[in-house]
């Protein structure tokens, strides 16, 4: 029987692949899937949130002034 190098899932589990390095489809895509966020701004992507949101709440209020 033959086992994931990083995650130790056997070679019995369907449709498990395991590449020349004996680490399984599921860790590679894992770890493609980290690599691929590590590069996001994510306080630039709170940011633009934030100010989506603000926009949304105002949209179509008039600006200033009291509420009556």
């Amino acid at each position: 029987m033959k086992y994931c190098t990083e995650c130790l899932v056997p070679d019995t589990k369907p449709h498990a692949v395991f590449d020349a390095r004996g680490v399984c489809s599921t860790c590679e895509a894992h770890r493609l899937k980290n690599q691929w966020l590590t590069g996001i701004d994510w306080k630039a992507r709170a940011s633009e949130f934030g100010a989506a949101v603000q926009e949304a709440k105002t949209d179509g209020k008039p600006s200033g002034g009291s509420r009556s």
